[in-house]
């Protein structure tokens, strides 16, 4: 029985480090063949997403935050894990290793051969305020609430707060 568990344990470590690889962050854009692109019609339409992109705003900007946006075009491979990432444009440069390290956890549904599209990385001052985060981008965004996510903080202080 340990035996077994010991050959689980060590399968599930090798599939992590395969799925982790780390993608490679480019400083000048690529563009690839049309052909590549996920949409040929509209490049930033991406394959469905698995595990989308949490943009958290950076830690720099806590203070005196403001609305920010970066375009980043994104290769996948096989798994869906992405392997390049170019940053094409960003309003402010500190949006840029966090817009980056969300797409480095992120998973897209793919297939043969993986697939290139655009992404657009939304940072809104009044989500920061209201606690509220961007998951995924266009049609497939959702607002999540982050105290809600940690344990519906925000309906605990909201009924302490109602019974004063």
């Amino acid at each position: 029985m340990r035996t077994y568990s010991l050959l689980v344990l060590a399968w599930l470590a090798l599939i992590t480090v395969g799925v982790r690889a780390e993608p490679e962050v480019l400083a000048d854009p690529f563009e690839p063949p049309s052909s590549r692109f996920f949409s040929r019609q509209d490049k930033y339409i991406h394959p469905a997403e698995i595990l989308p992109p949490i943009f958290y705003f950076p830690h720099t900007m806590l203070r005196g935050a403001v609305d920010g946006e970066v375009v980043a075009l994104v290769s996948i491979n096989d798994s869906g894990a992405a392997q390049r990432i170019a940053v094409l444009s960003a309003t402010d440069e500190r949006f840029i290793p966090a817009a980056v390290w969300s797409f480095k956890r992120a998973r897209w549904e793919a297939g043969h051969g993986g697939s290139v599209f655009y992404y657009r990385a939304l940072y809104l001052v009044e989500d920061f305020r209201n606690g509220r985060v961007q998951v995924g981008s266009g049609r497939n965004s959702v607002d999540i609430d982050v105290a809600k996510r940690l344990g519906e903080a925000s309906d605990t202080h909201a009924s302490s707060v109602d019974r004063k």
